[in-house]
């Protein structure tokens, strides 16, 4: 073999290896799928919500005085309209009751 014949075939196995590079299929790995958006928010969106809890009453001596106990429980309920993603507009109404003197 001479070094002329040696480059012809180094020539013809580069171009081999180019086009069968160029013909194969991407892995699996290496395929892209789609981007899912996700779907639209409407415009206003609406909740309710339940709410319990206990309140401890500054005026303590007089609360004392009447219920026995400056603290209690409480329970509300409510609802939020969110408008957008930046604006809420939010309404509850709780209610605490104790029997006292």
């Amino acid at each position: 073999m001479t070094v002329r014949h040696l480059g012809r075939r180094a020539r013809i196995a580069a171009l081999a290896c180019v086009a069968l590079t160029m013909l194969s299929s991407p892995a699996i790995g290496q395929t892209r799928t789609p981007v899912r958006r996700p779907a639209a928010e409407p415009a206003v969106r609406v909740r309710a919500f339940v709410e319990g809890g206990a309140r401890t009453f500054t005026a303590s001596k007089s609360f004392d005085a009447v219920l026995g106990s400056h603290t209690g429980v409480l329970f509300g309920a409510g609802a939020e309209a969110l408008v957008g993603r930046n604006l809420f507009v939010s309404f509850g109404v709780s209610r605490f009751q104790k029997d006292g003197e």
